[in-house]
């Protein structure tokens, strides 16, 4: 429960300070495409044009290119220009979300939301029994609004051995493409 509050207050600091991240520096790269000759665990699904690899050794993902990505205990990956951004972060193994529906969500995240001054609307949970990579996933969405920004976030959550992962898309300006590529090629490691 923990690391999902910390994960919420990152998730709150960066689109609150995009701007202040890229004055600061810190460390950063702009990814480029990666390719892997090793067989796919799960089905492959073709990297979409205009998208790169994320792959942690664990999970892997398409984002858009050009985003930058900023590595720690959480990484993040982010449109400097638009604020859209994706979060990674994992806790220990946990099957509290496989049976999560609008009620858990309702009880557990909202709370923690509003804590940090977030006012979160229209919310969905979804089991997905697979992906298009064949895995197993809770998604969660909702719009979160804060200090005047409105945002639209998609939580996929998936457990990998002994560690679940929950990947936050945030969309600050609305892409429907963006949320669809990273759902679907959410996958296995290569």
């Amino acid at each position: 429960m923990k690391k999902i509050i910390v994960t919420l207050a990152v998730l709150l600091l960066l689109v609150a300070s995009l701007a202040v991240m890229t004055a600061c520096g810190g460390t950063t790269e702009t990814t480029a495409a990666t390719t892997t000759t090793e067989a796919p665990v799960t089905t492959e699904a073709p990297l979409p044009e205009g998208y790169t690899l994320y792959d942690n050794g664990d999970i892997s993902f398409a984002y858009p290119e050009g985003f930058v990505k900023q590595d720690g205990s959480t990484v993040i990956l982010a449109d400097m220009t638009t604020g859209n951004n994706i979060t990674v972060v994992y806790e220990a193994k946990t099957d509290m979300y496989e049976t999560l529906d609008n009620n858990g969500y309702k009880t557990m995240f909202k709370p923690i939301f509003e804590a940090m001054d977030m006012t979160v609307t229209n919310y969905a949970v979804e089991q997905i029994a697979k992906n298009a990579t064949g895995i197993s996933l809770t998604k969660i969405t909702h719009t979160a609004s804060t200090q005047g920004k409105t945002m639209e976030q998609t939580m996929l959550i998936t457990t990998v051995g002994n560690k679940t992962y929950t990947v936050t898309v945030t969309e600050v300006v609305h892409n429907d493409a963006f949320v669809n590529n990273v759902l679907n090629s959410l996958g296995l490691s290569k």
